[in-house]
């Protein structure tokens, strides 16, 4: 058997330390080594056009889902996987960085990793090596490439791509926070948007709609855990066991069933 689709899901995992990233000479838009996708380019003229028009802040903000969460769907590929999600953290900007910088703790807080670390840094571009422990069959090994930038006030960007894989075919994704004040009270937005596909093997024929479940439940859990990490930043109550356990808590109150139902078309304006 192939590639799980957990082992992909990425793109809200990766823990940079704050003291390895410095300058800002590479723009967001920088040409990155690996793989690249049909959504590479597309995803950059999406930060161009920020805020996305495809995704209503205002309408889903309705829903008392935490993450709210939908499905991009490629026509000629069922088993390329696109998620979109965002979700308020009632925290500030810098603590929201603090959490998803914080790479000593994040094998912590997602024990699938056996390990998570950094393999080279050239001021604001930053190679990762991931090993994902996956039962019964290899560990799953890649790196991905990320570049950030916060070149505008009140938003940090972090735009990632597949550097090399032996399982994965490619991963194109982008996390966007915004510091929002709402009566008074500064929160933060996050935008996130994953791309990947994989060498799934004998799921594609024995388990088809497991790497989409999997992959969203995957991704769900991380964006749930970068939440309540940052929300109770200073409680230190809130163990990343409790956080683990109150992730998993949360998806079984919101399951990600009908997000599953329906795949939207991707658009970069």
């Amino acid at each position: 058997m192939g590639l799980t689709a957990k082992a992909v899901s990425m793109g809200a995992f990766f823990g940079l330390t704050l003291a390895t990233w410095g300058s800002s000479p590479y723009p967001i838009d920088a040409p990155l080594p690996g793989p690249t996708s049909q959504y590479t380019q597309k995803l950059i003229e999406l930060l161009k056009n920020w805020p996305p028009k495809i995704l209503d802040y205002a309408s889903s903000s309705l829903d008392p889902n935490p993450v709210h969460m939908a499905c991009i769907g490629t026509p000629e590929d069922f088993f390329f996987i696109g998620i979109e999600q965002w979700m308020w953290i009632d925290a500030p900007i810098q603590t929201v960085t603090a959490v998803m910088d914080d790479m000593n703790h994040y094998q912590k807080m997602f024990p699938d990793y056996d390990d998570i670390h950094i393999v080279s840094t050239d001021r604001n571009k930053i190679v990762t090596f991931w090993e994902q422990h996956i039962p019964l069959f290899p560990n799953v090994k890649y790196e991905v490439t990320y570049i950030r930038d916060e070149s505008k006030p009140g938003m940090k960007i972090y735009r990632y791509q597949l550097l090399k894989s032996s399982k994965l075919i490619n991963n194109d994704g982008i996390i966007v926070l915004e510091s929002m004040s709402d009566g008074g009270k500064i929160r933060t937005r996050y935008t996130e948007y994953d791309f990947y596909n994989a060498n799934w093997g004998l799921l594609k024929t024995i388990a088809p709609t497991r790497i989409w479940k999997e992959s969203a439940e995957g991704i769900y859990l991380s964006d749930i855990a970068i939440k309540l990490k940052a929300e109770h930043f200073d409680d230190p109550s809130w163990t990343y066991q409790r956080i683990s356990r109150e992730s998993k808590n949360i998806l079984e109150h919101f399951p990600v069933d009908n997000t599953l139902k329906h795949r939207k078309r991707f658009s970069s304006t």
